[in-house]
């Protein structure tokens, strides 16, 4: 079938070979085909990446300041970033440095620009296209609020243990005040990452085989095996080629993801989204509202406070974006995701990661006062406002109903065995390292 690009290139030579009678004609239509394959590049770019898709490919470029209702003042931010594009895990590390070479041999791909780029010292560090991610985002949300990020005192930061984390928050900052100031960084923020030194969270998920069923039944299905004749590692390896490529180099279409035809790509993105469904989402019932709880607690805590604190920005990862999302019943489908869903079904889920958590996945909270001195909440996502199931009226949700809304959830001492503010140490404590993605 015929790209929408190759069309327009066809009739933008035809119209101007049609008006031209003289020998430039031949010229004109190399014009012609020099349109066709700038676009052909847009149009080979891989979008559907699930949770590593580039975050360039969602961004919001209108960073006009916010529109507020008549009267009301934003007043203060809490935000939260997932972590910029990253250097894949050691598994994935290991595919690009030693399987994709044989692969690309075998199937004559052009590995060039993934040879040598990455070792293990890398492994899930920030890479250089994340500080660009974080340094863009950092001003066009400056940009929106004006009159919250423009002196540095005023912002506070915190990140996870994770270098990359960390790294974000100083790009971040760097594209809010410039390369010369310096910020105070509050590290090892355990509340951005609950999940970690939680009994409950060992006990419900990562010790619980049912986490992974979805995604290992896929994996043993007729489907899966019909759409791949390749081993199951070289079709990770081929996946994870192709997904990097991409996210290193958003704007250059990766070589690895021309192995994979439409129904490939499609059905790798959905056995991500799968995953993550079952770990991070809808999939874990109250216990991951529960979590995205404890983080949205904290935040509301925050913009209560009467500090001269106006932005609290904090950069943790894909995990916790997503136990957000549930929490405040953000991209529900109506149906639980399983492996053997319909196309349909698939077709039309809303919860897509490539569109609602790429990397530099964002969560805004904006406080705003308005008159009668009532107070209101608006929530955004991926810089673009969102109506939070139950406050359906409008983008800005009254305060005291957004927490009416989360009060139905646990949290403190019931999510995970809280002691004095801290985890329990009756356990070993968890990696602080993510230890649910292969790559």
């Amino acid at each position: 079938m015929l790209s929408l690009s190759f069309v327009v290139a066809l009739v933008v030579s035809a119209v101007f070979i049609r008006r031209s009678r003289t020998s430039s004609s031949f010229f004109l239509l190399l014009v012609g085909i020099w349109f066709y394959l700038n676009f052909q590049n847009e149009d080979s770019l891989m979008r559907n990446g699930a949770s590593k898709t580039p975050y360039d490919f969602i961004a919001n470029l209108d960073d006009a300041p916010i529109a507020t209702p008549p009267g009301c003042k934003v007043e203060k931010l809490w935000l939260i970033v997932r972590h910029g594009t990253r250097y894949p895990s050691p598994e994935g590390i290991r595919l690009i440095n030693q399987r994709l070479p044989e692969l690309a041999a075998q199937f004559n791909v052009d590995n060039s620009y993934l040879e040598g780029v990455v070792i293990d010292a890398d492994s899930k560090m920030l890479h250089d296209q994340g500080r660009l991610e974080m340094k863009a985002l950092a001003k066009r949300v400056r940009r929106r609020f004006p009159e919250l990020l423009s002196d540095p005192n005023d912002v506070s930061f915190a990140a996870t243990s994770a270098f990359r984390t960390k790294d974000s928050a100083l790009a971040f900052a760097e594209g809010l005040f410039g390369s010369k100031h310096e910020i105070t960084l509050e590290e090892r923020n355990r509340l951005l990452r609950p999940n970690k030194r939680c009994p409950k969270w060992d006990a419900f998920v990562k010790k619980n085989p049912d986490s992974k069923l979805e995604k290992r039944l896929l994996d043993a299905s007729l489907e899966f095996h019909s759409a791949f004749e390749a081993k199951i590692e070289d079709v990770e390896a081929i996946f994870n080629g192709c997904l990097f490529g991409q996210a290193w180099n958003p704007e250059k279409p990766s070589p690895w993801c021309s192995l994979l035809n439409e129904e490939q790509l499609r059905l790798l993105e959905f056995r991500e989204d799968l995953s993550h469904y079952w770990r991070d989402g809808f999939g874990l019932g109250r216990f991951g509202k529960n979590l995205g709880n404890v983080v949205l607690q904290d935040a509301l805590m925050k913009l209560q406070e009467t500090s001269s604190t106006k932005a609290f920005l904090n950069f943790a990862h894909s995990g916790i974006i997503l136990k957000i999302f549930t929490t405040l019943g953000l991209y529900r489908d109506e149906f639980p995701l399983r492996h053997d869903a319909s196309e349909k079904l698939r077709d039309q889920r809303k919860w897509r990661l490539s569109q609602i958590d790429p990397f530099g996945a964002n969560i805004a909270l904006v406080l705003l006062e308005c008159p009668n001195r009532s107070i209101k909440v608006g929530v955004f996502v991926n810089e673009r406002p969102e109506i939070v199931p139950g406050c359906e009226d409008e983008h800005w949700c009254d305060f005291g109903s957004l927490k009416t809304l989360l009060a139905e959830y646990e949290t403190g001492e019931n999510v995970c065995y809280f002691r004095n503010g801290e985890y329990s140490n009756e356990i070993e404590a968890g990696s602080e390292e993510d230890d649910d993605e292969i790559f």
